[in-house]
């Protein structure tokens, strides 16, 4: 289904395409950067194993590696299925995932209240977490993610993490949490989705918000037309 702008939102359209394009991962990219957590508990794994053999005692901070690879796991795929924002995320408590009907409520801007749809993937990856999470004693009751002291975790928390993943995973774009954002809303009007529909999923007030992504998409057409 084709968007017919009216001449206003054309107007509006127009002004948002001079302004910076936001950065947006590929698919490949995406793929990349998802499995980093992976393959980082994959590496304390094997240390924690050898440290066992070893018979050490020193293996507590190999464990709080562990569990910060399945939260970082499950918080990366819940931005990449929701597109939620990171305000949004690290405010989420238990109360707040309902794994069976596969969506998380979110307190949004202007306090309003949403529920977004969350893929199997990002539900599997939610579902290990909580495992390991509900294991841990001294933990913020409330929050769905807690650091390895178990407080709610931060925001820079995940300003950090992201953007080392990224590199490690060869990206060498400026990865931030957003960028995950920018990147589902883009993927989304790749595969035909209506822009009404991308503006729903994000909840953008104005449909103006949402038409910045379809500059970028326009953009690679032009590029592929002209090549």
């Amino acid at each position: 289904m084709s968007y017919i702008f009216s001449e206003k939102e054309e107007e509006i359209r127009r002004a948002r395409a001079k302004r910076k394009v936001p950065v947006v991962l590929t698919r490949e990219e995406t793929r990349k950067l998802k499995e980093e957590p992976k393959l980082e508990e994959k590496h304390y794994k094997e240390e924690l194993r050898k440290r066992r053999l070893g018979g050490s005692r020193w293996q507590t901070r190999i464990k709080n590696k562990i569990f910060n690879a399945k939260r970082n796991d499950a918080i990366l795929k819940l931005f990449y299925s929701s597109g939620i924002r990171i305000a949004e995320l690290i405010n989420l408590d238990l109360k707040d995932l309902n794994l069976e009907e596969s969506q998380i409520k979110v307190l949004g801007k202007g306090g309003k209240e949403a529920y977004c749809p969350i893929t199997s993937e990002a539900a599997r990856a939610l579902s290990v977490y909580l495992r390991r999470r509900n294991r841990r004693g001294n933990t913020d009751d409330s929050a769905l993610f807690i650091t390895k002291i178990g407080k709610r975790v931060s925001k820079r928390d995940i300003q950090r993490f992201i953007p080392r993943y990224a590199r490690q995973a060869g990206i060498k774009k400026k990865v931030t949490p957003h960028t995950l954002r920018h990147s589902i809303a883009t993927h989304l009007l790749d595969q035909g989705m209506d822009l009404r529909y991308v503006q729903a999923f994000l909840r953008h007030a104005s449909i103006s918000s949402t038409q910045i992504y379809t500059s970028r998409i326009q953009y690679k057409a032009k590029r592929r037309v002209s090549i």
